[in-house]
């Protein structure tokens, strides 16, 4: 099965959690609701009220992204499957990331279809795909990092390490780990299947 197959597979996967329902239930989802209000209130004109609920210090990206699909569920009178399925989406773009860097460590095809394999049957990896919670897109983050970086360590590289651990961690604050792994990735360096820092 190819990248493309394993990303077709997880998307309909989580898809169907997604159309099952399930949202507005787990604790840290008010957090989008904050976006969503957040929307209305700049829809009102009340700006600073808006930023307000923007600004707070948790989760800050998560916040900010999270008005672009409020604001398509508010345009479309959708309900939260919706900006579920948005975040959905990006979770589903981890599985095809992992399948890079396992191929860009092993530099073998099969690392890297093995890699997607225990990915998209990973139960962990598909918990929280019906819910609208942060983890999911500061993981995407991360892995952009580390897919991008991996095996060199030049100024460039370091850069773009930096951006996307920095992305990672204010999506979510408690990936600081891979946050940490996106920058010590860069001096990975991939040989004859082996890694060798």
């Amino acid at each position: 099965m190819t990248s493309i197959g394993f990303l077709a597979f997880t998307l309909g996967v989580r898809c169907l959690l997604v159309w099952r329902g399930g949202q507005n239930w787990w604790p840290d989802e008010w957090r989008y609701d904050g976006s969503l209000k957040a929307l209305l209130l700049f829809s009102e004109g009340n700006y600073l009220d808006a930023i307000d609920q923007l600004r707070l210090a948790d989760h800050l990206l998560f916040r900010i992204v999270a008005v672009l699909p409020a604001a398509l569920q508010t345009a479309m009178n959708a309900g939260s499957m919706l900006p579920a399925m948005c975040f959905a989406s990006l979770a589903a773009c981890c599985i095809p990331l992992i399948g890079t860097i396992a191929m860009r460590i092993s530099a073998s095809r099969q690392a890297a279809v093995i890699a997607q394999l225990l990915a998209v049957s990973s139960v962990c990896l598909l918990s929280y795909s019906r819910h609208l919670v942060p983890y999911d897109l500061a993981m995407f983050f991360g892995l952009c990092g580390i897919a991008a970086v991996i095996g060199d360590a030049g100024p460039r590289k370091l850069a773009i390490a930096g951006v996307f651990a920095f992305l990672c961690f204010i999506t979510y604050n408690g990936y600081w780990t891979l946050s940490a792994v996106t920058i010590l990735m860069c001096g990975i360096r991939p040989r004859d299947g082996l890694i060798n820092c």
